[in-house]
C-alpha cells in the first residue's frame, strides 16, 4: 500500500506535467503497477476518480481558470 500510493503521486505529477494529455493505459504503463485492475483501483482510492474522470475535472478546472482571466 505505501509503495502503491508514491506509484499513484507520480502518476498524478505525470498528468500535471503533461498537460493532462496522456490516457489511462500510458499511465498505466508507467505506473509501474504489474496489474492493470489494481491500478486503477488504487488510483480511484486515492482520487476518488479514475484516470479519466481526474483527467476531464483537470481539464475542466483549467478551462475555467482561463474563462476567469479572460473575463
Amino acid at each position: 500500500t505505501f509503495v502503491s500510493g508514491f506509484r499513484v503521486d507520480y502518476v498524478l505529477h505525470l498528468i500535471e506535467l503533461n498537460k493532462n494529455t496522456m490516457n489511462g493505459d500510458t499511465l498505466f504503463a508507467a505506473s509501474g503497477f504489474k496489474s492493470r485492475t489494481v491500478f486503477f483501483q488504487q488510483f480511484k482510492e486515492k482520487t476518488g476518480f479514475t484516470p479519466q474522470e481526474y483527467i476531464a475535472k483537470q481539464q475542466k478546472a483549467e478551462e475555467q481558470k482561463r474563462r476567469k482571466k479572460g473575463v
